[in-house]
Order: structure tokens, then sequence, then C-alpha cells
């Protein structure tokens, strides 16, 4: 395969083929699927680079970067880099831009997306996108620079539900296009996302555009953004997606909603990147247990962590929640479903409370729990303390808190654990202050 510059460098991939006789669409796919991932398993998990015939090229180093191929001593600052690491970076800091240009043709009809895009291709070429996490971490206009938000959606149940449409076709004919169709719509929909959330940052951001797209395919995506900007991004990606929904082209049959659960991940710029990305993948697979495996019930929801240092959970993450909170406690978090309409002005609301004094309520009210002398009165006892520091009555800001920060209920079982008053009580006002530098300040609209 001959190398072109203006392409992927083929020559550093590897690929499976499988084949199949069956002539049944449904049964053919599965079978190619299972055939692959057999030959994947079977496979080196190393792809060797082509090795240069010239004798003056000696591979007597590893590359910095990954750790695992033959490295050629690039006299830069960037170290010792394998052939195939130099050539995807390059690729990567061209696909920044050409990512946002690529995706724009797939905006579909007006029922996708009704509003005109308010940034052009010609702006994308101007916009100045940062190298690396840290300087897009110093993109920031608070006092969180040098911290990002790592996002991770990953679609609930969609395989089930591609196979559900397919279900419906009566001829190899439809089903093809059954596929196709669904194929199309996720990237239709997904290319609103980016299109949107392109121009909510350049709004935020003017000439900088502090986005970092990680994955972006099938359905799952990871991207990075500031951490002022974290919130924003997750809600303009449940607020576009809330009425997607698809159906079968020939039947029209009543149309699967599609829902995402999400891992949101607040840290430091210098915290390794395998480690955030893994965990949000993480928090999302604790989204998709909690909402649990029936398709009725899926909906979209999400996880979300701070960590305030470059130190980062090693445990499990409900062995990280028992010992962060306490056993009981760390049993019974739940995620959130995503923010509601009004979410601006909840946290105005919210925020007219004193922080420090919050802090220390729902401190104490951890360390009652984590030794098991709970008390709910004595709790709402101390919330209606806050009465005589802040101007508005702390009724209307527990329900402000509840509108902002609903949780999503556990596989929609009523157990004692997950039901309990004092739990829904509690959980809440441990996210505002958890995530209280992190919610966007009424200016930051």
């Amino acid at each position: 395969m001959k190398y072109n510059q203006k392409r992927l460098p083929t020559q550093y991939f590897s690929f499976i083929v499988a084949i199949t006789e069956e002539t049944d669409f449904l049964l053919a796919k599965e079978q190619l699927i299972a055939k692959t991932r057999i030959l994947q398993m079977q496979s080196f998990s190393v792809s060797p680079l082509l090795i240069p015939s010239e004798n003056e090229h000696k591979f007597t180093q590893i590359c910095q970067w990954s750790g695992i191929y033959p490295a050629q001593d690039s006299g830069s600052e960037l170290g010792n880099l394998g052939e195939s690491v130099k050539a995807r970076r390059l690729i990567g800091k061209k696909q920044k831009r050409e990512l946002f240009k690529n995706e724009s043709p797939l905006i579909a009809s007006d029922r996708h997306y009704n509003a005109q895009a308010d940034i052009n291709e010609q702006e994308i070429d101007n916009l100045l996108i940062p190298d690396d996490l840290e300087s897009l971490a110093k993109i920031a206009k608070t006092e969180l620079k040098g911290k990002i938000a790592l996002f991770y959606a990953d679609g609930n149940k969609f395989g089930k539900i591609q196979q559900h449409l397919l279900q419906e076709c009566t001829t190899s004919e439809s089903t093809k296009r059954a596929q196709r169709h669904f194929d199309d719509e996720v990237k239709k929909y997904r290319a609103t996302f980016l299109q949107r959330l392109v121009e909510v940052i350049h709004t935020h951001s003017a000439n900088d555009f502090p986005l970092e797209v990680l994955m972006w395919g099938g359905d799952e995506f990871y991207f990075i953004v500031p951490a002022e900007l974290g919130f924003k991004a997750v809600q303009t990606f449940y607020d576009i997606s809330k009425d997607w929904q698809i159906a079968n082209p020939d039947t029209q049959a009543s149309p699967y909603k599609l829902t995402h659960a999400g891992g949101l991940v607040f840290c430091p710029a210098k915290t390794p990147l395998k480690v955030i990305q893994s965990l949000a993948h993480d928090l999302a697979e604790e989204v998709k247990s909690t909402i649990g495996p029936e398709l009725e019930h899926q909906t979209n929801a999400f996880n979300v962590m701070a960590l305030e240092s470059i130190d980062y959970p090693t445990e499990s993450l409900s062995e990280f929640w028992q010992h962060h909170y306490g056993e009981q406690l760390g049993k019974i978090r739940l995620p959130l479903e995503p923010f509601r309409e009004n979410w601006f002005q909840l946290i105005a609301n919210l925020k007219t409370l004193p922080k420090g004094q919050l802090y220390r309520l729902v401190h104490s009210a951890i360390e009652e729990w984590r030794h098991g002398a709970q008390s709910q009165h004595s709790f709402k006892e101390q919330l209606a303390r806050l009465d005589e520091t802040t101007t508005k009555d702390t009724n209307e800001l527990e329900n402000d808190l509840r509108s902002l920060f609903t949780l999503v209920q556990k596989d929609h079982e009523k157990s004692e654990e997950n039901s309990s008053d004092f739990s829904s009580d509690i959980l809440p006002w441990i996210y505002l202050i958890e995530l209280w530098d992190y919610l966007p300040q009424e200016g930051e609209k």
C-alpha cells in the first residue's frame, strides 16, 4: 500500500478481514463480528514497524511516547519517537481542524438541526487550537486555569436498538437499508452536536479554540475542554440530544429513543490522560449499571467526579466511593439526570449560600454517616440555621438543589438503601459542595 501524504499513514495499520458464505444479512453480520473478534484475540497486540533497509538507520532506543516501538534520534525537543508515533502526531494535528470541516456536510435536514452555523470554515482555519492540554487549560477566564474537563459519552443499548430495527425488516434489501439508515442517522446526530459545541466554545473563547477530541465515532466519543466549560459542554450535548430517536425507514414503527450514559472528570491538566480517560469510562459504565439493562428504562444520565490534585483513584469506583464517603453513603451514591433549562438560575440561587458554612455542614453529615450516627433530624436542623445567613428561604433552596441535581434511581427499584429520604437529602448537597467551583457563575452564560 503506497503512502500518500494527504491520507492516513496506512502502512502503520493492521486490518482484520473475515469472510462468510451466509446469505441472511443478520446472520452474516453476527458471524463476521464473531470471526473478526476471534482473529483479533489471536493476533499480536503490537504491529511491527516497517524497518527501513538503509544501513545507517539504527533502532537502538525505545519510543519515549509509546514505550513500545523502536525509535530514531529525532534531534528535537520531542525526544526519540517511533516512526508511526511521529506520523500519527502529524496527522492528529491536522485532524484537529479537519474533523470539524468533515462533519459539517453530514448535518441533516431541519428536523435534526434548524439553526445556521455561527462559524464557517474560514473562521475554523483562523482559530488558535492548543497543541497540548496544559496550553488548553490556560485558556480560562476564571480561577480554574490549569484544570480541564474530560467528558465521555456512550450510547445506551444502541446494539439492541439496531437489532430490533433490523428484525422488523422482511427482505434482505430492507435489512441493508435499515442498517445504512441507522449508521447515517447516528453520524448526522453526532455532527449536529459537534457543530453546536464548536459554536459554544467559539462564543466563549473568541479566537482561541480550547477543544481536544480524543475519539469520535460509532456510538461513543471523548473530548476535553477547559474546566470552566465542562458543564456547558456536557449540557450542550444533552440539550441537543434529548429528542434524538430512530425508526425503521420502511416500516416507520414506533421510534426508539437514543440516549447516552456520560462520565465527566474535572482534574489538573497534568493528570495522566490514560487515567482520566479510563475514569470517565468507568463513571459512564456505573451510570449504565444504575439504569439497568431494560430497553424501556434507558435514559440520559451522567456521573461526575472532581479531582483536586493529580492523585487519582487506584481502586474500583465502588471501593473509592465507600472509602471517600464511608461504606453506607458510598453504596448509595447515584448519578445525575441532565440539568434543566433553568440551570443557570438554579446555580445563581444556590450560590447565595455561605460556602464555608455549607462545607462544614456537609462534611459533618458525611462523618456521621461514616460512623453510623446519621440523623435526618440533625441535618435538617443544621440546614435551617442557614436561614440566618441568607436572604432566601432554605426550603426554596432545597427545591432548587433537587431540581439542579436530580438523582437517577438505581435500576428503577425502590430498595431501602437507595430510596432513603435522608440519602436523597444529603447526596445533592454533597454534589453542590464538591462541584461548587466548577458550576458556571451567572455572568459566564
